[in-house]
Parts: structure tokens; sequence; C-alpha cells
């Protein structure tokens, strides 16, 4: 990529982060990414969360989530109401108007203490 094109898209995404609107994605509504969604939705980014259990998408976009650490799940209310994050299946979903995704699918480790990285392939395919 031309030098001035890869600058000018980097000056375009920062200029979106500095004004709070860069369109951010949250691939996994765990113990990880849902803490992640909420707290970038409650600085006033546009966030939308994403996660392949139904279950989990209907509690978030109701409000309402076991995994929240305390004081989130206020946050998590506030950010719904505000329609600063939206829950997605993962599946339903085009990320071609992301600025930014981040992946935080689980990678569980076996008895042998190697990882599973399964769930983070089939989620780097989803997005390409």
């Amino acid at each position: 990529m031309h030098k001035k094109l890869t600058n000018a898209i980097y000056n375009d995404l920062l200029s979106k982060i500095q004004k709070k609107k860069a369109n951010i994605a949250v691939l996994g509504a765990g113990y990880v990414g849902l803490p992640t969604a909420i707290l970038f939705a409650n600085l006033g980014f546009i966030v939308t969360i994403l996660d392949i259990k139904s279950d989990v998408i209907n509690n978030i976009n109701n409000g309402t989530n076991a995994t929240c650490d305390p004081g989130l799940q206020e946050l998590l209310r506030n950010t719904i109401k505000d329609g600063t994050l939206r829950a997605f299946l993962s599946y339903d979903f085009s990320f071609e108007n992301q600025d930014i995704i981040i992946v935080s699918v689980q990678t569980p480790i076996d008895k042998n203490s190697t990882p599973d990285f399964s769930f983070l392939l089939k989620a780097i395919d989803q997005i390409g």
C-alpha cells in the first residue's frame, strides 16, 4: 500500500477515535469481551457486541448479563438505553462498516496446557 494512503487511513482512524466516532465491534460477549464493550460504549463510542449464543445476546439487549463485573450491570443498562451498545448474533453481522474489531473469544487449554485456537480461527475467518 502506498505510504500516503496508509497515513491517510491512520489519520482518519485516529480522528474517529479522538472524536469517539469510530465504530467498534467486539466479537465475544464473555468475561473479557462484554466488559470491554460496555466500557467503550460508556465512553460514547458506538459499540456492537457479537456472540454465537442467542440467550447471551438477548440478555445483553435486555440490559442484563450474569457475567458482568460489579458496577457494570448499571453501565450495561445505561449503554443499551442510550443506544451506544447493541448486541447481535455474530453470524448475522457484517463487519464491513466497523473501524475497530476486537476479538475476545475463548481459547480453552487442554490437559497438556495446549490452547485450543479453533474459536479464534473461526472468528478471524468470519471477519475476513
